[in-house]
């Protein structure tokens, strides 16, 4: 009686043990699984995870750009609570933080200053959507980094790197094509990167076309626009 006894509790211990392993197991994954997911933040001028900063941060990853199929560069922070973009004209676009707009959001590319010379805001229209591979938004006052005209936020646009790859050369590219009815807008974008040792190059072209607006009441006079956009890097 005794031996059975004794040999049910070591089968208890053991199934603790294994039950124990397990859940160990499952941790140890779900551990792993969130390290390879944080996003690092450049937007603050060092890198940092974006679970640890201190203001609201948004991340708008080049999977979600290509899934949004924005138009403009106003048009990828539209879906972002609190950030919202207003057009002036097809290369004149503000975006919204909070309520504020104009002088109080800084746009960065690349970390970088977009100026302007208008009086109210700087504008990011020098780069085509397709040459975005990333969008970091803080929404909150970063005065401390950037000064006053980041009272509302920041919003940086990280334009697409070359790829570095140490198994001798090699060429990857990419083309896509946007239409748009109301004003027939249409647009074509090629993206070519590669190189060979520790030379890597990027090249990026596009083209945006439309015509006048199509309204209720006829269409909208000197609403058309040419534009083309070059991209290289070394």
């Amino acid at each position: 009686m005794k031996r059975l006894i004794t040999g049910i509790i070591f089968l208890f211990i053991g199934n603790s043990i294994l039950i124990a392993e397990s859940k160990t197991l499952d941790s140890d994954s779900i551990r792993v699984k969130y390290e390879l997911a944080r996003v690092v933040i450049t937007a603050n001028r060092y890198e940092k995870n974006v679970f640890e900063t201190h203001v609201p941060v948004n991340v708008i990853s080049e999977q979600r750009i290509w899934q949004k199929n924005s138009s403009s560069y106003g048009e990828l922070v539209d879906q972002i609570a609190g950030v919202t973009h207003s057009n002036a004209g097809p290369w004149s676009q503000k975006v919204s933080v909070r309520g504020l707009v104009g002088p109080h959001v800084l746009t960065l590319i690349d970390g970088m200053r977009v100026n302007s010379l208008r009086s109210y805001g700087n504008h990011a229209h020098l780069i085509d959507v397709s040459q975005i591979e990333k969008v970091e938004i803080i929404r909150g006052p970063a005065s401390i980094l950037y000064g006053s005209e980041a009272v509302a936020g920041v919003v940086n646009y990280i334009t697409r790197k070359p790829v570095f790859k140490s198994d001798g050369f090699h060429l990857q590219g990419n083309v896509g094509f946007q239409y748009s009815t109301v004003n027939q807008q249409q647009s074509e974008q090629l993206h070519l990167s590669g190189g060979i040792g520790a030379w890597s190059f990027l090249f990026g072209l596009s083209n945006r076309q439309a015509g006048n607006i199509d309204t209720p009441q006829g269409k909208l006079q000197n609403t058309g626009f040419n534009g083309y956009s070059v991209e290289t890097k070394l």
